[in-house]
């Protein structure tokens, strides 16, 4: 709590119910806004939305599976 709080202060945001992906999600958003000057809203506006997502398409080139099952 005193880590949340400390960092709270120090960015201005609230972080008292925040998971740890999403303090870190509020803090990297913060810190981006102050460095470009971007309004968030904007930014979340050039997320690409997706229907599918193929797993192979997340898979590095160098990755081999050993296993039938996984390849």
């Amino acid at each position: 709590m005193q880590l949340r709080t400390e960092l709270g202060t120090l960015f201005d945001v609230d972080l008292t119910n925040a998971s740890d992906s999403k303090m870190a999600n509020v803090l990297l958003e913060k810190i981006y806004t102050q460095e470009t000057g971007k309004c968030i809203d904007d930014i979340r506006d050039l997320r690409t939305k997706r229907d599918v997502i193929e797993i192979k398409d997340c898979i590095g080139a160098g990755i081999e599976f050993q296993t039938e099952t996984l390849k």
